[in-house]
């Protein structure tokens, strides 16, 4: 109860400092009012993200559902049960989005504690559902991840929210126009997939059929890392930049090392340094083909289907979404594709500059 009682406390102390309409309200100052110092709201754009978890993983509904037979005797969750905490835990992170916008950054150095902020937060939400619904509810059947979800309801309409506040154009899905920068560019990635994979290791006899985890892991991947990356945290460093010709240039290979930074924590998970190390380069020079083709095209939905595409296709070829070559190999394998990457991202932006003006910015 002590718990409860000051997560309750900071919450209402730093918890609604960002009301997502960006409106006053005139006898609730107290919740929605900023900070003075814009350092703290920087900081408490994401500290809160922790308060907000820790606050509704208290056990107490956990007796609830036993009483009402939405668990079985062992606190497993029935499939009602687990529909009914699914539905409540997403509601209940719905709340915390309308809670939590991006504040007004002021400067470089601000902007990458956000970034790095926005980082860990992304990485956090994996476990946002299965955390609130085991702590709250009951234990999860059958291992399964609702981390997808986590994306759908909390990563994506964050990123539209803080757009929004903003006043920037929303990222369009499908836009029909620019689609010879996919044509051109499919044989291009089909030679870089193909040298990724290491695919003369793996010929077809030893593809695997992709389950469920294998499709989600790829879905969460593609969508989650291109709004974060792509859309996000180059628009943050697009906006700080602006003042620069070409600040958009900087904010691309930004976005692509925080993202091939972010494949640093695969060393948490059993692997190899080198390999470790290999992936985050090779995660940099996808990172500014990505990004270079999101702002060629302004089209986000076909950036989200090739890199949705690529990770199912090199888990289905590899048997792991991660470098299937290890030690000297896989290490040269990486800084030719990244080398390829750049050169042809140089390419296009040498053809295309005035897509990667300052002026432009505002209609990512």
């Amino acid at each position: 109860m002590i718990n409860k009682i000051a997560f309750t406390v900071i919450l209402i102390g730093t918890g609604f400092k960002f009301n997502f309409l960006d409106v006053d309200i005139k006898h609730l100052n107290i919740f929605i009012k900023k900070f003075k110092n814009n350092w703290l709201n920087c900081i408490n754009f994401f500290v809160q993200f922790f308060i907000f978890v820790g606050l509704l993983t208290n056990r107490y509904p956990v007796y609830l559902f036993k009483y009402i037979g939405l668990t079985n005797k062992n606190s497993v969750l029935t499939i009602s049960g687990l529909l009914v905490a699914v539905t409540l835990s997403t509601i209940m992170l719905i709340s915390f989005v309308f809670t939590v916008t991006l504040p007004k950054i002021r400067g470089l150095f601000q902007c990458i504690v956000v970034s790095t902020g926005i980082m860990v937060v992304y990485l956090a939400s994996f476990s946002l559902h299965n955390a609130i619904i085991g702590g709250l509810f009951g234990k999860i059947p059958y291992n399964l991840d609702f981390s997808l979800l986590s994306i759908i309801f909390v990563i994506i309409p964050i990123v539209y929210i803080s757009l929004y506040n903003c006043q920037i154009k929303f990222p369009n899905f499908f836009k029909p126009t620019n689609k010879k920068y996919f044509l051109t560019l499919l044989p291009l990635l089909a030679i870089i997939f193909f040298i990724d994979s290491a695919i003369w290791l793996h010929p077809i006899a030893t593809w695997s059929v992709p389950d469920i985890s294998t499709i989600i892991f790829s879905l969460r991947a593609g969508i989650g890392e291109e709004f974060i990356y792509r859309i996000f945290i180059m628009f943050i460093f697009i906006s700080v930049l602006n003042e620069h010709k070409y600040g958009p240039i900087y904010a691309l290979i930004v976005q692509a090392l925080l993202f091939g930074l972010c494949h640093l924590v695969n060393i948490f998970s059993g692997d190899p340094v080198i390999s470790t190390i290999a992936s985050t380069i090779d995660a940099f020079g996808i990172g500014i083909l990505f990004g270079t083709l999101y702002l060629l095209t302004k089209n986000i939905g076909s950036v989200v289907i090739i890199h949705c595409l690529w990770d199912l296709m090199q888990s289905i070829v590899t048997g792991s979404g991660n470098m299937s070559v290890s030690g000297t190999e896989g290490f040269a394998i990486t800084i030719f594709v990244m080398t390829i990457c750049i050169v042809y991202s140089g390419y296009l932006i040498s053809k295309n500059l005035t897509c990667f003006k300052s002026t432009n910015a505002r209609y990512l």
